[in-house]
């Protein structure tokens, strides 16, 4: 009988009275506990009775009996989930209705100079094996600098030949791809370091896209990533400068002086104040974006939006299919190392800081080794702005005086302490999978983001990744050899995972050998779904409730708190929305943070 009562999940009921014994708490297919006042002497310990539920009589082992509780097994499995549905306490939603409609009209509105364009074309070309001197002449031939500049390589490399080269073709032909290349990027790295921002207010626009680019030189090689194109970094740019962000900007005065700087540009609250003022937030909407006006940038922009993900597992993304390779769940990595880095080196986020120090731990670096390494991005950052007489520098990097510690952040009841000493048990390596059954995935995301950075919990080095099950459309992504590289890899929304992918799930399950962890709702009542019951058999020895906020008042409160934390470091004010209704009852996060944000 114990095997049974740890084997199903439970639901806890509202205000469901049980005939002759009192009210009950929770019930599952195997158990139900009822509340008493008062220990009863109406039955004992051993014997079994009958028990009525929603008119049908269940015949139930009396397993213990206290002054404050009895717990019955059913002597047949209880299968109503209707009236476990029924009877569930619901958290509540809230919409919004937006303040602005985007169309394609709007996004022709986004301009990009002829020139930046003509480069993305040649950095497309100049990584193509099979580019010609031809083709590459075209697109150069515009570029007055850069084409002087190779026709005066071309000539320093061919001292004594008879006649000068003056044509471009010529120049491209001798001096080879190779340099050609070096001196392309050379000339982007320029190009970008002086180009003019289209965002009014955001600060050290040319610093950040600088280090974009020296991080997309450093940080790629730690993960054995080879850049064949220049198509992640061309993304990263392309976000201050032809994407929604700027589209957005330019419709709603308020958005525009909330973009300051990456720290708020990549914070979850933006992308929540998005979905309020424009329907959806800026990586749904980029997308149709790209569609329009960079195609071929669409599958790296699945990368980006993982990414975001890594860094905020609390988003919930558009159901959308993703491109789940391996190349793009380690470009998604760098991405958001990048993010780290931009937060960092250029703003001093200090949080930032210290993620990124104890993420480089992983690759074998001490702190003085990591420190030294953003020192070489920073000095070449610096060495162009110097020469281009552009200010400010960035600060030379040193350890930082910040931690995270889950012990001091989460409220200090039971089931949260329970929460972290379930997490060191996988960091200790006890055990290697771990699946978290939530009211709420955006509040269990959020409290992820603690737990997986936890110097004590023993994850903050490890390299993860995020994955939406909604969005897995092909067998292939959950292949052990695709998930290569690895520490940790996240199931979001598991039970979102279409059954046809249940058997490779399973043998993904039995054979990866990092760590698998996951969450699935506590409303999709996986145990008693006909299809998704196959997929419970599989993590049901893994599952690990998370806080039920529906039953812990220090839960949402701790959900409040820390969203209005998160709209002051946003906005710079208290002017909260809506508090009054937030606190006559139980939202769910995302709902939160809307209501904060209604204008």
């Amino acid at each position: 009988m114990e095997e049974f009562e740890l084997y199903w999940n439970r639901y806890y009921l509202e205000n469901v009275k049980i005939e002759d014994y009192g009210y009950a708490e929770f019930i599952s297919k195997s158990m139900l506990r009822v509340k008493t006042d008062k220990k009863t002497d109406l039955i004992q310990e051993g014997l079994i009775v009958p028990i009525k539920i929603n008119g049908k009589e269940y015949r139930c082992f009396v397993k213990e009996i206290t002054e404050t509780r009895i717990d019955f097994i059913f002597k047949q499995d209880f299968e109503d989930i209707d009236f476990i549905k029924k009877n569930t306490k619901y958290l509540k939603t809230f919409s919004t209705s937006k303040k602005y409609s985007i169309s394609e009209k709007d996004f022709d509105s986004i301009n990009l100079s002829p020139e930046f364009i003509n480069l993305i074309n040649l950095l497309a070309e100049v990584d193509d094996p099979n580019s010609d001197a031809e083709s590459l002449a075209f697109l150069i031939n515009p570029l007055t600098l850069l084409k002087n500049k190779i026709i005066e390589t071309a000539n320093s490399i061919s001292e004594g030949a008879v006649e000068e080269i003056k044509d471009l073709p010529t120049a491209i032909s001798r001096i080879g791809l190779e340099r050609l290349k070096k001196l392309v990027y050379q000339y982007f790295e320029l190009f970008i370091t002086t180009y003019k921002s289209p965002l009014p207010d955001f600060e050290e626009f040319n610093q950040v896209n600088l280090t974009k680019v020296e991080l997309f030189k450093k940080l790629p090689p730690l993960i054995s990533f080879q850049p064949k194109k220049k198509a992640g970094l061309l993304l990263l740019l392309l976000e201050l400068i032809s994407s929604s962000i700027v589209l957005f900007v330019n419709k709603d005065e308020k958005y525009k002086k909330l973009i300051k700087n990456t720290v708020k540009l990549y914070s979850y609250m933006t992308r929540i104040y998005e979905k309020v003022i424009f329907g959806d937030d800026f990586l749904s909407i980029n997308k149709d974006f790209l569609n329009r006006q960079f195609k071929f940038l669409v599958e790296v922009n699945d990368s980006y939006k993982l990414a975001h993900l890594i860094l905020n597992p609390q988003l919930s993304l558009q159901t959308q299919q993703l491109n789940l390779s391996n190349r793009n769940l380690k470009r998604a990595y760098i991405f958001y190392l990048i993010f780290l880095g931009l937060n960092y080196l250029v703003y001093n986020d200090k949080k930032s800081g210290y993620t990124l120090y104890n993420k480089l731990r992983r690759f074998g670096m001490s702190l003085n080794e990591a420190v030294d390494f953003l020192n070489e991005v920073v000095f070449f950052v610096n060495k162009i702005l110097s020469a281009l007489k552009i200010k400010p520098f960035l600060r030379t990097p040193s350890p930082v005086n910040y931690t995270i510690s889950c012990r001091k952040i989460f409220p200090e009841t039971g089931s949260f302490v329970d929460l972290i000493e379930e997490f060191k048990k996988v960091g200790s390596g006890k055990k290697k999978r771990l699946v978290l059954r939530t009211q709420d995935t955006a509040f269990t995301g959020y409290l992820l983001n603690y737990l997986l950075n936890d110097v004590e919990i023993g994850l903050s080095s490890k390299i993860y990744v995020v994955i939406p099950c909604e969005a897995i459309y092909s067998p292939d992504s959950l292949l052990v050899e695709n998930l290569s590289g690895f520490d940790i890899v996240y199931f979001k929304n598991l039970d979102k995972l279409s059954p046809m992918f249940y058997r490779e799930f399973y043998k993904l399950w039995k054979n990866f050998e990092g760590i698998i962890m996951g969450d699935y709702s506590y409303y999709s009542f996986m145990d008693f779904d006909k299809q998704k019951i196959q997929l419970f058999y599989v993590i049901k020895d893994s599952k690990f409730d998370v806080p039920l906020i529906t039953r812990e008042k220090q839960a949402y409160d701790f959900i409040v708190s820390k969203l209005k934390d998160e709209y002051i470091s946003l906005f710079e004010t208290t002017d909260f929305k809506s508090i009054d209704k937030i606190n006559s009852d139980l939202y769910d996060f995302e709902s939160i943070a809307k209501m904060l944000l209604q204008e």
